[in-house]
């Protein structure tokens, strides 16, 4: 009589035996055999993991209750690189694919068969390594761009995890459970460093990170602008200002010069400049600084004038006729700055018809009032000034009349009245002389010039 089949489950590593007896099952007696028939098992005790590339120690079926002559995989695969040895069972190689990998293997002797199904874990060579990306500072009051971990050489099937290993994330970011870091920080601080770590199967890896918060708006530099120095004169330490910067001391790693700087001056790491000019003009130069991820740049204009001062003149005028238009009286302006326009202005009143350029400082014009004229022009240039007196003249049209009462008669011996003259035409405000120009007074008279 044939005993039914039966079916055992053991424990682990998970084993399933599937007993086909051909007279009899289990440890029951079996009449046809005449003594109990012992149920066929394998068991494999593979290492909790082994390393890609390296080969194996042999892996072992163990039998027990029956020798099996065959053996096969009858679900799932064995990694790449290793083998099942069909006879004996074992498995050998050299695994060459990463993962995990779940395999039932049977084995069989022809009276029964068992199956037992095994996992394979596959390491990596390389080791586990984890790292995030840049940029490392934020704005505060900002939600960040989500922060995605790098993760190489896990292990394929093996879920990973991750947690904070030291130190604190800045206040408002927070670690997902994915390893993400997201948020919106609040304060603005100086480099905060922490470690995040990845656990995957047995291995690990740690990642340290340092994260600043920079003040929300952007960073600004400045200098004092526009500056006048010296032709010759040391101008000192001229300082930049930088403002909105990431508290904690986080230090301004580069500063920046474009353009170039009036000749004998210098521009230092720190930003300062110094020095003494030896060339005068206007110069304007752009100053950048970085600090973290945020920049900053400015423009500074620099003025050096002359050593020597600003020297202001106009040619002799001379005397100008009423109505008639009168060439342009251009002035000269010695020590001016290369680069700086002077600009000219009138203190008094110029002749009708005449009119002072500010741009130029030419006098153009045609008089139409007769008299004389005393201005004092002033010319600046930059914040240097000088001025000059000058008189404009202007005569009448007509020619300058002189008379006497004459001819007269007078007594030797006796006192004449005085004897005027008489003018016409003259300039107001400009004195008349007088001289004898042919023959001689009488004896006993004189003459005044004035």
């Amino acid at each position: 009589m044939r005993r039914p089949l039966r079916f055992l489950l053991t424990g682990l590593p998970t084993v399933v035996a599937l007993a086909l007896l051909l007279g009899c099952g289990g440890s029951d007696f079996c009449p046809e055999c005449g003594q109990n028939a012992p149920i066929l098992k394998i068991d494999y005790q593979q290492a909790p993991s082994y390393l890609a590339g390296n080969a194996i120690s042999l892996v072992l079926p163990n039998p027990s209750g029956g020798t099996p002559t065959s053996y096969q995989v009858t679900s799932g695969s064995l990694p790449g690189g290793l083998t099942l040895n069909a006879s004996t069972g074992i498995i050998t190689g050299t695994p060459n694919t990463p993962g995990v990998f779940t395999v039932g293997i049977q084995a069989g002797n022809g009276a029964s068969q068992v199956v037992q199904v095994i996992t394979l874990t596959i390491l990596p060579t390389s080791p586990l390594t984890l790292s995030y990306g840049t940029p490392r500072e934020f704005a505060a009051a900002a939600a960040i761009s989500i922060q995605n971990p790098s993760l190489t050489n896990a292990t394929p099937g093996i879920p990973t995890t991750y947690a904070l290993a030291g130190g604190q994330l800045p206040p408002g970011l927070s670690l997902g459970t994915d390893g993400s870091i997201s948020g919106t920080p609040t304060t603005p601080a100086a480099a905060t460093t922490f470690s995040i770590q990845a656990t995957n199967g047995t291995r690990t890896a740690v990642a340290t990170l340092s994260y600043a918060i920079s003040p929300p708006g952007p960073l600004v530099l400045s200098y004092d602008t526009p500056v006048t120095f010296t032709q010759g004169v040391s101008i000192g330490i001229q300082r930049p200002t930088v403002s909105n910067t990431t508290p904690g001391g986080i230090s301004l790693i580069s500063v920046f010069v474009f353009a170039s700087l009036p000749s004998g001056l210098s521009f230092n790491a720190d930003g300062t400049i110094q020095g003494t000019p030896t060339i005068p003009g206007v110069f304007t130069f752009s100053v950048s600084t970085t600090q973290g991820a945020r920049s900053a740049s400015t423009t500074v204009t620099y003025i050096v004038t002359p050593s020597a001062a600003l020297l202001l003149s106009y040619p002799p005028p001379g005397v100008m006729t009423v109505g008639h238009s009168i060439p342009a009286q251009a002035p000269a302006v010695l020590n001016e700055t290369p680069g700086l326009s002077s600009v000219f202005a009138l203190n008094g009143t110029l002749p009708s018809g005449l009119n002072l350029s500010s741009s130029t400082g030419q006098v153009t014009g045609t008089p139409t009032s007769i008299g004389l004229y005393p201005v004092t022009v002033t010319a600046t240039n930059g914040s240097r000034s000088a001025n000059t007196a000058v008189t404009y003249t202007v005569a009448p049209a007509q020619a300058l009349g002189l008379q006497y009462t004459s001819p007269q008669v007078f007594t030797s011996g006796t006192s004449i009245p005085v004897q005027s003259p008489r003018i016409s035409y003259a300039t107001p405000g400009v004195p008349t002389s007088y001289a004898v120009t042919g023959g001689s007074l009488p004896d006993g008279l004189s003459f005044n010039p004035s």
